[in-house]
């Protein structure tokens, strides 16, 4: 059978299969295969793709996920968003691409890679004990989007964003990693024009275009492990300030934690309570 007849196969099988899908059931004990598990749920996703579901497709994304292909990348925060980008994200040539790896998804570490990286599929622990572990989309890649009006309007505007009511000594950035709030603070990491990592740190109550009490530079950008778990370090003479970003958690954990320590002892330890993202 030639290419063409082999890709046409594929579509009519995912066409028949994502008909008898009310919903992409992608919820799997972790005592399974987790190979057998990632090859389901590509195989579900594919099929969503295929009869351009948006809808559904929405409810196998993990939420807040970026759009990679050009910097800053734009990040979709819900379903609602994902709807109403899909068109412009899930573009005819992407597509194409996606259905023609629907019998050969490339399985390592970090999930599914589906696509040539259109799209990665992770497992996520639905509970501290991960007895239980959703399969969900964790990542895009499609530079065209950003190519589009639309993706370039929503990269404008995440510019405009990220900046907007900065006191005038902590412009310009070129990237904001993240904006948070625990119980105490509001924080924020910026990169810089050069690279560079820079925290600035405000009372919970303070509006952020006033001066922060405590700007420092030149952090460094670490990862935990293999999940894609990283956090930023700053250093301020005997004081270490860590900011870690949860990317694989359950349903229950917070967006990150801000620790304040001294030596080992740990002075600030507290949970994001609210991300005041820009993106």
């Amino acid at each position: 059978m030639s290419s063409k007849g082999v890709l046409a196969a594929v579509t009519v099988g995912l066409i028949m299969y994502a008909t008898q899908l009310s919903a992409a059931s992608l919820s799997y004990p972790s005592s399974a295969s987790r190979q057998n598990y990632l090859k389901d749920a590509s195989q579900q996703v594919l099929a969503l793709v295929q009869a351009n579901d948006a809808a559904a497709l929405a409810d196998v994304v993990h939420y807040p996920v970026t759009i990679g292909g050009s910097e800053p990348a734009v990040t979709v925060h819900n379903a609602k968003e994902f709807v109403e980008y899909y068109p412009h994200l899930f573009t005819d040539k992407l597509r194409q691409q996606v259905i023609a790896s629907a019998s050969s998804p490339s399985i390592n570490w970090r999930g599914a890679r589906i696509g040539d990286g259109a799209f990665w599929l992770s497992g996520l622990c639905d509970d501290d004990q991960c007895q239980q572990v959703t399969v969900a989309i964790t990542s895009f890649y499609n530079p065209e989007f950003y190519q589009q009006p639309f993706g370039h309007e929503a990269q404008q505007q995440l510019q405009q964003r990220m900046s907007a009511n900065l006191p005038a000594e902590l412009l310009p950035i070129k990237l904001n990693n993240l904006l948070w709030q625990t119980k105490d603070y509001r924080v924020r990491v910026d990169t810089l024009a050069d690279g560079e990592l820079r925290y600035a740190v405000w009372p919970v109550n303070a509006d952020m275009n006033l001066q922060p009490d405590l700007v420092l530079h030149h952090g460094k950008l670490k990862y935990d492990g293999n999940g894609g778990n990283h956090y930023y370090l700053f250093s301020n003479g005997k004081y270490r300030y860590r900011l870690d970003v949860v990317v694989i958690g359950t349903d229950n954990s917070p967006a990150g934690y801000l620790t304040v320590s001294r030596g080992e002892r740990k002075l600030v330890n507290q949970p994001v309570v609210n991300e005041l993202t820009a993106r």
